[in-house]
């Protein structure tokens, strides 16, 4: 089961969880009352995963167990909507690292963030096992860098400037909070794996991490808000970089810059096995098609001004919204003629399936408005 909750939090919690600073920036208590409702839905969705694998035989991914119920007609639509969803989080991190590389030393973003691409790139073709090796390490260093950093912001905390600056300031929208949440808070697709290392017991090892995340996150984001105030960066590191400065300068935004480029090349590598894999394409065409339009997002960012946050938010709200929603489709659709561990299947396949339609919605609503 610890083994379970530690893959769980190693997949779940990554470099977007720098972007919530800045989403919760001019919100108030409205962010944790979102944050809790996307957990609290996220957890339904893990609840449905997990019921839907009980008639399963074999290892099954989300993709292929979803697909399976609603028909291999939505195999690729579903693989596209977690293949453009890892888009966003590629240029994202893209741009963090632009910027976090600025306040180590004098180089343009641009020109520290096309050396990162080239250099992630060249990685993501090699397929080298490293970042596998890396990857649930720096989790759990990401863990206590959180814990941390988190603490240090509550030793420097001013309730009074956190107030003054929050209520004055107007709110970059429900949608963003909800987006950027989301996307920090996803791992349903490693439910049918820890579901495996916990005997059946997958939805617990889910919710659990997903509490363990929210109050890590809920932390890092209020105490940053409260120690930056009007100086919040949509790169939350990036300004707590500056504040400190000195060494605590130096070592977070190493430490950033690990997790970016970490981050980049697990995606990455996941990304280029489901063209290379899955789909059956050489190599290079797999790894082209997975950097190359994370790089032109990234460029369209910088001719437009999108940060990180940004992106990160968009992400957030049109593409996994349409993964879960998909999720309680088919959940809704198995239960006609399945016996279902969740109470009135269908009312919360329903439910689930109109809140991630109201993410979805929310982003066409500030685009036209």
């Amino acid at each position: 089961m610890f083994g379970a909750i530690a893959v769980a939090i190693s997949t779940t919690i990554g470099a977007g969880v720098l972007a919530l600073p800045m989403a919760f920036y001019g919100t108030g208590p409205m962010g944790l009352i979102i944050s809790a409702v996307i957990a609290f839905f996220l957890i339904l969705s893990g609840g449905m995963v997990a019921d839907l694998l009980k008639s399963e035989h074999k290892p099954v991914q989300l993709p292929a167990l979803i697909s399976d119920i609603l028909g291999r007609q939505w195999k690729v639509p579903i693989y596209l909507t977690l293949i453009f969803s890892m888009y966003g989080a590629l240029s994202a991190y893209l741009i963090g690292f632009g910027r976090q590389m600025g306040v180590l030393i004098p180089l343009p973003p641009l020109v520290a963030s096309l050396s990162f691409f080239a250099f992630g790139t060249y990685v993501v073709f090699r397929g080298t096992r490293l970042v596998e090796k890396v990857a649930q390490p720096l989790a759990l260093l990401m863990v206590i860098f959180l814990a941390v950093i988190s603490l240090l912001n509550f030793a420097n905390f001013s309730p009074e400037g956190f107030i003054s600056e929050v209520s004055g300031t107007p709110s970059l929208g429900l949608g963003v909070i909800a987006g950027t949440m989301l996307f920090a808070l996803f791992g349903i697709n490693i439910i049918p794996e820890i579901n495996y290392l916990s005997k059946g017991r997958g939805l617990e090892a889910y919710s659990i991490s997903t509490i363990i995340c929210l109050v890590l996150y809920i932390a890092f984001s209020f105490s940053t808000i409260g120690v930056l105030g009007a100086a919040m960066t949509d790169l939350g590191t990036e300004g707590l970089a500056l504040h400190y400065g000195g060494f605590f300068e130096v070592v977070i935004s190493l430490f950033t810059l690990f997790a970016l480029l970490t981050s980049f090349l697990g995606i990455g590598l996941c990304t280029q096995h489901i063209y290379n894999y899955d789909f059956g394409m050489p190599r290079k065409v797999a790894t082209a098609l997975t950097t190359l339009p994370a790089l032109l997002i990234y460029l369209a960012s910088q001719a437009f001004g999108f940060g990180f946050l940004d992106v990160l938010s968009v992400a957030g709200e049109l593409t996994l919204p349409v993964l879960l929603m998909l999720v309680s489709y088919a959940f809704y659709k198995a239960s006609r003629h399945r016996t279902m561990t969740l109470p009135a299947p269908r009312l919360l396949a329903t439910l689930t399936g109109v809140f991630y339609m109201t993410i979805f919605a929310s982003f066409f609503m500030r685009f036209i408005g």
